[in-house]
């Protein structure tokens, strides 16, 4: 937890991004199968 606690500002951009490109692909997905 002290990694997290130190790091947090480092960590948060990171899934910040992941979960968007996440969702973008499942967006992307969902106007293929249309």
């Amino acid at each position: 937890m002290e990694f997290l606690l130190s790091h947090w500002h480092c960590i948060l951009p990171v899934i910040g991004i992941g979960v968007a490109m996440f969702f973008m692909r499942d967006k992307n997905k969902d106007k293929k199968d249309e």
